[in-house]
């Protein structure tokens, strides 16, 4: 089954409604799928965080991307990562995710399963993607415009 076993509950999160959301919802509802996709919209901080801390793998199936932070807060929280298969999402998490090409929901469902069975690191995590968080990626990308408004 392409959605994993039985109990697999899928989350949905938006931070605000995207175009294809109403294809998405009668898509699960034709497919009967009401009980295990959840579609959580926007959530609080401390809410998004309670679901890193429940989630077993995190899945990226977008066809387009300009850097990737959401792949790189799952790698910051130690969770287990499938990706679409993309220049930018490798050059930003290197080997943490198990990519997919998304247009093969086969291959999709092979990366998930393989990103579930793989160990969990979360110090190395959090090592990995610290270069691009917090007070750390701040100051690099005020040095960046510092360079380039003096260039």
């Amino acid at each position: 089954h392409l959605l994993g076993p039985p109990g697999l509950v899928l989350r949905v999160l938006a931070g605000h409604p995207e175009p294809y959301e109403a294809t998405l919802r009668a898509l699960t509802a034709d497919l009967g799928l009401g009980e295990r996709v959840i579609f959580a919209d926007w959530v609080s901080e401390a809410d998004l965080e309670g679901l890193w801390s429940l989630a077993d793998v995190a899945a990226f199936p977008t066809l387009a991307e300009g850097f990737g932070l959401p792949v790189v807060d799952a790698i910051a929280r130690g969770v287990r990562i499938a990706a679409s298969d993309l220049p930018v999402l490798r050059e930003i998490a290197a080997d943490w995710p198990r990519y997919f090409d998304p247009h093969d929901p086969e291959s999709v469902a092979q990366a998930v399963g393989q990103a579930l069975a793989a160990p969990l690191d979360p110090a190395r995590g959090r090592a990995f993607a610290s270069p691009f968080r917090g007070a750390n990626a701040e100051n690099r990308t005020w040095a960046v415009y510092a360079r380039a408004a003096d260039g």
